[in-house]
């Protein structure tokens, strides 16, 4: 999981899956905002075509359109890379 600050509350990142299966360890990431008290104050969001490395920071933009705002690099299979913002706004 990824976390961080994010206005009053704390965005939170992760990826499950069916540990169950033998064959399908598809990891499925999602995200939500939790309070300080841990409670959740926004749906759980399915994030596609995202994957997380624990050695890959989140980062906050400091300026630009996106300022503010909570950013992470994700790759996938194709070799391409993505920049992904998630929006105080959103």
């Amino acid at each position: 999981p990824k976390l961080e600050v994010f206005g009053p509350n704390l965005f939170v990142t992760y990826g499950s899956w069916d540990s169950t299966s033998r064959t399908n360890h598809t990891i499925t990431w999602s995200s939500l905002l939790i309070d300080p008290s841990l409670k959740p104050v926004s749906a759980v969001n399915a994030l596609s075509n995202v994957e997380f490395v624990a050695s890959s920071p989140m980062f906050r933009f400091a300026a630009g359109p996106n300022a503010g705002d909570i950013g992470w690099v994700s790759g996938n299979a194709m070799h391409t890379l993505t920049v992904n913002v998630a929006s105080a706004m959103n």
